[in-house]
């Protein structure tokens, strides 16, 4: 056994080989992730005189049987004992800043929990409001019951429990923080009508989750974080709150943030609770790699559609359908277009058929309109398109065909079609036939007015490394 002393001047040392640690007395704060990784340490100890324990400072000490906090300790930092599942804290009695109870720690001033010892069932007493980063991260417990105190969960407070099936909520959380269930075993939960927000990654991998509830009422906007709920296996059907919108600085739906959930066969985004209108907004393949989701329906207050496209990957969305009383969208054939049908916003990526017309009339292919269309080959463009929108044919290979018919009046010939930068497929430009005054007369190469609409584009930003989300109408009066 290998036994050295440490001072002031902290050094990391190797995560493996060190047993045992002896104290110096000048030594007044332990720096985050200092001991992190040393599975052989058993045993340290704290001189008086020490205030702080950093972040991180002991995790993975998985060795580690028992330690105790003088009385000069003020403050533990989040993580500091996280996968120390054999420990055992005690406290000097003289210490006022710190509190265990049924080897629990508990920092008195901020009313916070730091760490819950080993036990597999937590029932976290009334009046502590702060629950540390990490807290039960990669430990066994396998319940936990929060009281009404609570209002945040921290990120990566649960992240790993992989045996943890139920947490029980009596207060009214606001935020779920990024990672906070990832990888663990719950099987249903609600998102409160109170929460705001949720994290990245927050239940990732939950490949047990069956049921989740968005509980109805609150006005408050609701943003889902990027892959919040990826590789979610189980979950079958969604119904999304209007209150999921976009906040002005995040999107409502992040990117990926259902991908992967490859038993959701049935979204329902639901009407609005409150009078406000709301935009559907949501950053690229919000739904993408869903094998079984067969369609989606849009209902009447959705205005606002993300120019990344939701779809990416394998999809079966064979039908996207418009309530009636939608006043920006319209469905016709199962595909997606404005309420007055000149501009095709997303074709179904699930449909079977290897090729499509544009209808004629149509003045705008939307971003992302044909993204994850893995069956199609061919698709014809009509001369009345004037736009092709960039990422609107994102990901196709150079198999496939563009056919775009460019009307030029002067020649009235057909002439190449620009289709933009990230588009890769062949583009093969078609001659219309010279006009005719009686059988064929000149198309008006401007077409009448396309009056304004409430259609709002989202348009993604994160992808080319800007924060903010930025909305504008796409339908302007050409003169």
């Amino acid at each position: 056994m290998r036994v050295i002393t440490f001072g002031e001047l902290m050094l990391r040392l190797a995560p493996e080989g060190y047993e045992r640690f002896v104290q110096a007395d000048r030594l007044t704060a332990i720096n985050s992730s200092l001991f992190s990784g040393c599975t052989a340490l058993k045993s340290v100890g704290l001189p008086e005189g020490l205030l702080t324990i950093g972040s991180s400072a002991f995790s993975n000490c998985k060795s580690l049987t028992e330690l105790e906090l003088p009385a000069s300790v003020v403050t533990v930092s989040a993580g500091a004992f996280t996968g120390c599942a054999a420990l055992s804290l005690t406290v000097d009695q003289a210490n006022t800043h710190l509190t265990v109870q049924n080897g629990v720690l508990y920092e008195n001033r901020s009313s916070a929990l730091v760490f819950f010892g080993s036990a597999t069932e937590v029932e976290i007493p009334e009046g502590v409001t702060t629950l540390a980063s990490s807290l039960f991260a990669n430990s066994a417990v396998t319940k936990v019951i929060l009281p009404s105190s609570v209002t945040t969960l921290p990120a990566s407070i649960f992240d790993g429990c992989t045996a943890l099936k139920e947490v029980v909520i009596n207060g009214r959380i606001t935020a779920i923080g990024s990672y906070a269930f990832r990888n663990t075993a719950i099987t249903s939960f609600t998102i409160g009508n109170s929460v705001t927000s949720v994290g990245s990654y927050a239940f990732s991998g939950c490949a047990a989750l069956t049921s989740l509830v968005f509980e109805a009422g609150g006005t408050s906007v609701l943003t889902i974080g990027t892959y919040a709920f990826q590789n979610c296996t189980a979950l079958t059907d969604l119904n999304l709150s209007l209150r999921v919108r976009d906040s002005g600085r995040t999107y409502g739906l992040g990117v990926g943030c259902f991908q992967g959930c490859t038993a959701l066969s049935e979204v329902i985004l639901s009407d609005p609770l409150y009078e406000t209108e709301g935009y559907f907004s949501s950053a690229r393949g919000v739904f993408a790699d869903c094998t079984s989701l067969e369609s989606l329906t849009i209902p009447v207050n959705i205005i606002g559609w993300s120019d990344f496209g939701l779809f990416e990957g394998s999809c079966s969305v064979t039908s996207i359908q418009v309530a009636a009383e939608n006043e920006a969208f319209c469905s016709i054939d199962g595909n997606l277009y404005s309420k007055d049908g000149t501009v095709l916003v997303q074709y179904a990526p699930g449909k079977t058929e290897t090729s499509f017309v544009v209808p004629d009339g149509v003045t705008e292919i939307f971003g992302g309109a044909f993204v994850g269309c893995g069956s199609l080959m061919n698709v014809t463009v009509p001369a009345s398109v004037q736009t092709i929108s960039w990422f609107a044919f994102n990901g196709w290979t150079k198999d496939r065909t563009i056919t775009v018919f460019f009307y030029d009046r002067r020649t009235a010939c057909g002439k190449q079609g620009d289709i933009g930068n990230h588009a890769e497929p062949h583009v093969k430009p078609q001659a219309e036939p010279r006009a005719d005054p009686v059988l064929n007369p000149v198309p008006n190469p401007r077409p009448n007015p396309v009056p304004k609409t409430r259609f709002a584009v989202i348009r993604d930003k994160a992808d080319r490394g800007e924060s903010s989300v930025s909305k504008r109408k796409i339908f302007s009066v050409r003169k």
